[in-house]
């Protein structure tokens, strides 16, 4: 495996990590208070996440097709809060989308440059 592919699976480990790590934080203060949250709030959790890291990207690399796929994690995220799931599963499947088109077309970019080289 190329280092380039063992930074990409590290970056992708790292996004999980720090989600996971903002919703253990959440949920430990839940626990603190005596208190259960709501499976939908959960939910709502971790797509509050999911865009905060998203925004990262966005703005970094400046992708149109992210930009697009974090307006999507948002709209899901309004889905999921007025309790519309159907909504919010079809705007979710349509960023993950748009989020693989930019992967891939990334990669046969970086796969073209290397073969010149």
């Amino acid at each position: 495996m190329e280092n380039f592919e063992i930074y990409c699976f590290a970056e992708k480990m790292k996004m999980l990590s720090i989600i996971f790590s903002s919703i253990l934080t959440r949920y430990s203060a839940y626990l603190n208070d005596n208190k259960e949250p709501e499976p939908r709030e959960i939910i709502w959790w971790i797509l509050d996440e999911i865009s905060r890291e998203s925004s990262i990207a966005v703005n970094v690399t400046k992708s149109e097709l992210l930009s697009e796929a974090l307006e999507l994690i948002d709209e899901t995220e309004a889905s999921i809060v007025s309790g519309n799931i159907e909504e919010a599963i079809r705007k979710i499947a349509n960023a993950t989308t748009r989020i693989t088109t930019e992967a891939d077309r990334t990669l046969r970019k970086i796969e073209e440059k290397k073969n010149r080289e």
